[in-house]
């Protein structure tokens, strides 16, 4: 996912969580000057058998006007096609 500072301030982001232990998230760059972009890297590893996976990824940063973006998300987990 791509994280853009469309703003005029620069964002410092302090926090960033997910709802799901199966769930990883890392942005690429902590300080988005006006402009800039960084890459949020969203991955999954399904345990128990789960199939569906929804929930939220939380930012927070110093310049936002609203103080949190809540991101949700919703996955299928499918097996890999068989490779001949």
């Amino acid at each position: 996912v791509r994280v853009t500072n469309v703003g005029d301030r620069l964002l410092v982001f302090n926090y960033l969580q997910r709802t799901l232990p199966e769930v990883a998230v890392n942005l690429s760059q902590k300080r988005l000057a006006p402009g800039k972009s960084a890459e949020l890297i969203v991955t999954v590893t399904p345990r128990g058998g789960r199939h569906r996976l929804d929930g939220y990824i939380l930012l927070r940063a110093v310049g936002l006007r609203v103080p949190e973006l809540s991101l949700p998300f919703y996955a299928v987990v499918r097996p890999a096609p068989a490779e001949h």
